[in-house]
C-alpha cells in the first residue's frame, strides 16, 4: 500500500517519549490511522548497540581500537542528529507552520543543537505547538509585526548589495499586516534612489493582508526615514502616500 508524502502528520505525542522517536509519521487512509516507522533512526539506534563492542579486545592495540570506538560513535551520533533535525523541521511545519528550506537551514540546525543542550534527550522532539513557538522565539526579527526601527533597518540596509538595475522587484512572502512591506519599500528606495521599486507581497492570512493598503503609522513611530513619504491624517497618525 503506497501513501503520498503530503498525506504524512507528525506522530501525536499520544505516543510517549520512547516511542514517538521512531516514528516518521502518520497517515490516514480510508478510516484506518497508518503508523510509518522511521527505519533509518531505528536501524541507526542498532548501529549503536552494535557498536559498542567494537573495541578491539586485543591489548596490542588499545590505542587504535579506542580511535576506531570514538569513530563509530562520532559517525552514529551525527547521523541521529541529522535525523532529528529532519523530523523537527516536519514537525515544525505541521506545528509551527515554520517550513525547512535551504534559506533556513543553517539557522535551524544551529537552534536544533541548542535546543538539545537544553533538554534532556527524551524530550528534544517538539509536541506541541507551545513548544514549536518555544523552539522558533528566536527566529523571527525583532520588529515583527510592527515598524522596523532605526537600528534594524540599518542593519539590514548593511546587508543590500550594490544594484544598478532601473526596476528591482521583491517578492516579500509572509507579509502579515504590511508593518514589514512598507519597511522595506522605503529601505529599498534609500539605498536604491534611481530604481524604480517593486514589491509583490503575500501572506496565508487574507484578513491581515487586505487590510494592509490602509495600515497607519502612530506619531510616536515615525522616523525620518519614513517622513517623506507619509501624509498626516486625523488622530495624528500618518498614512503612506
Amino acid at each position: 500500500m503506497g501513501f503520498q508524502k503530503t498525506l504524512f502528520k507528525p506522530p501525536h505525542p499520544i505516543f510517549g517519549d520512547i516511542n514517538i522517536k521512531y516514528i516518521y509519521g502518520v497517515v490516514e487512509n480510508a478510516g484506518q490511522l497508518y503508523i510509518l516507522l522511521d527505519v533509518d533512526r531505528i536501524f541507526a539506534a542498532r548501529t549503536v548497540t552494535d557498536a559498542k563492542p567494537v573495541v578491539v579486545e586485543e591489548e596490542a592495540v588499545p590505542a587504535a581500537a579506542d580511535t576506531v570506538t570514538k569513530a563509530v560513535v562520532s559517525d552514529v551520533t551525527q547521523s541521529n542528529d541529522a535525523l532529528d533535525i529532519r523530523f523537527i523541521g516536519d514537525t515544525l511545519a505541521a506545528l509551527g507552520q515554520f517550513y525547512a528550506s535551504p534559506v533556513n537551514n543553517a539557522w535551524l540546525e544551529k537552534r536544533y543543537y541548542e535546543w538539545r543542550d537544553m533538554r534532556v534527550a527524551s524530550s528534544i522532539q517538539i509536541q506541541s505547538e507551545d513548544q514549536a513557538r518555544e523552539f522558533l522565539s528566536n527566529f523571527l526579527s525583532p520588529d515583527t509585526r510592527r515598524f522596523w526601527s532605526d537600528s534594524y533597518m540599518n542593519t539590514v540596509l548593511a546587508a543590500l548589495p550594490d544594484n544598478d538595475a532601473k526596476i528591482i522587484t521583491v517578492w516579500n512572502v509572509g507579509c502579515d499586516a504590511g508593518y514589514e512591506t512598507y519597511s522595506l519599500a522605503v529601505l529599498l528606495k534609500q539605498k536604491y534612489p534611481r530604481s524604480a521599486i517593486r514589491i509583490y507581497a503575500n501572506d496565508a492570512d487574507l484578513l491581515a493582508i487586505s487590510n494592509a493598503p490602509m495600515l497607519t503609522v502612530p506619531e510616536d513611530q515615525v522616523i525620518n526615514r519614513f517622513k517623506p513619504y507619509l501624509v498626516k491624517g486625523v488622530n495624528d497618525s500618518y498614512s503612506f502616500k
